[in-house]
């Protein structure tokens, strides 16, 4: 009996060890104008800008995860356009290519839920300021990405992103991305 119990607290004490072993802290990665919590695991890679500063973070998994922050950061705007269903025959005998087009019964409806898209929108406020978020509609197939319309008194603006990313990696860089904090000018 008491082999056991010796056994079994030898066996509790070794599991936990490994559980502790495999907590994944995290550290902060300052850039010039932002800071943003990641796992340890995870590395600043620097990328020269030409009009903006560019950046980037690179996963366990190899991942990368760039930032562009500047005057002309691209926005998040994609609207794409739908075309009614009755439009493609006369567009394609006109001589249009109508491969890359999205073709609808409802086009308003379609293109106002944004049936054609690849990712989900919405917004958040981060450390006190808007942003907006975009979110493959299947993990692993799109886009991750966030966007700072304007983070400073020049009206700089932000925007960070990965694609086609592994479900543990997408959850850890949304998690990174509320953590993100700009330092002052």
């Amino acid at each position: 009996m008491k082999i056991v119990i010796i056994t079994s607290l030898f066996l509790l004490t070794i599991s936990c060890k490994q559980r502790e072993q495999k907590k994944i802290t995290n550290k902060v990665l300052n850039f010039t104008s932002f800071e943003i919590t990641v796992p340890n695991t995870w590395k600043k890679i620097n990328i020269d800008g030409i009009d903006s500063q560019a950046g980037g973070i690179v996963t366990t998994k190899n991942d990368t995860i760039l930032f562009d922050l500047g005057k002309y950061v691209s926005k998040i705007d994609m609207a794409i356009p739908v075309n009614n269903i009755k439009e493609k025959d006369t567009l394609r005998k006109s001589g249009f290519s109508v491969d890359e087009m999205y073709f609808s019964k409802t086009p308003s409806l379609d293109k106002n839920q944004g049936t054609f898209h690849n990712e989900f929108y919405y917004y958040d406020t981060i450390n006190n300021l808007p942003a907006k978020v975009q979110v493959p509609k299947f993990i692993g197939k799109g886009t991750l990405k966030i966007y700072f319309d304007s983070i400073d008194t020049y009206n700089n603006r932000f925007s960070m992103f990965t694609r086609n990313i592994d479900t543990t990696n997408h959850y850890k860089v949304l998690k990174a991305f509320q953590t993100i904090l700009f330092k002052s000018n």
